[in-house]
């Protein structure tokens, strides 16, 4: 498939990483071994769990804010020797099964719940979130020529509240090997020092990043 789509005139195929575990399989790309979705880590566990009766609640077991996802996250944990990391995209996709009332409360609780299982499950969640808009439509702001707020963040309350470290990444160019360059800011470190107006400069290489 990879092969294809280059010859098709593709100049970079990106792959978002599976970080495992995947609840379903992909017969397209190769995201793991198994013959069949029932060979799959997360369905093996799930079955293990409920039986028959945990493939009909999947959406409940990829959401690990609810009790199924706990349950499911913990188990994992306990038989594989921990997760260092889990990653989520984006902070403002997730929701609470049957609350709706208020949007910013909701996410406050989120917010709060993926600090409590770091803490229980003794690792990391790296969580993307969305920009304000107004931030979106500031060319300053978006081409990097403009040092990063906190308060550019959608939803900014909770996350300032709740995270221990937040990074913006900015564009910065083209390096001389035709990578993109990035600069990281960090405008945030519960346990270190800030960048301020001195960013990490980094290297995006397309081939093998997330």
């Amino acid at each position: 498939t990879v092969d294809f789509l280059y010859e098709s005139g593709a100049k970079e195929v990106h792959m978002r990483s599976a970080c495992p575990p995947i609840m379903y399989g992909c017969k397209y790309l190769n995201f793991s071994s198994s013959k069949s979705e029932m060979e799959l880590l997360t369905r093996k566990t799930i079955q293990e769990l409920e039986g028959d009766e945990g493939q009909k609640h999947l959406d409940e077991y990829a959401d690990s804010n609810t009790e199924r996802g706990k349950c499911f996250l913990k188990k994992i944990c306990d038989e594989r020797g921990g997760i260092t990391a889990v990653f989520i995209d984006y902070l403002q996709l997730m929701k609470l099964p049957g609350r709706n009332d208020n949007r910013n409360l909701e996410l406050s609780e989120i917010s709060r719940s993926l600090c409590e299982m770091a803490k229980e499950f003794d690792t990391r969640f790296i969580v993307a979130s969305q920009l304000n808009r107004q931030i979106e439509a500031n060319s300053k702001s978006m081409n990097g020529t403009e040092t990063p707020k906190n308060s550019y963040l959608r939803d900014s309350g909770a996350i300032e509240q709740d995270a221990d470290l937040i990074m913006f990444l900015t564009p910065d160019g083209t390096s001389n090997d035709g990578n993109k360059l990035v600069k990281a800011h960090i405008t945030k470190n519960r346990y270190g020092s800030l960048t301020d107006d001195k960013p990490i400069e980094l290297q995006f290489n397309g081939a093998i990043s997330l």
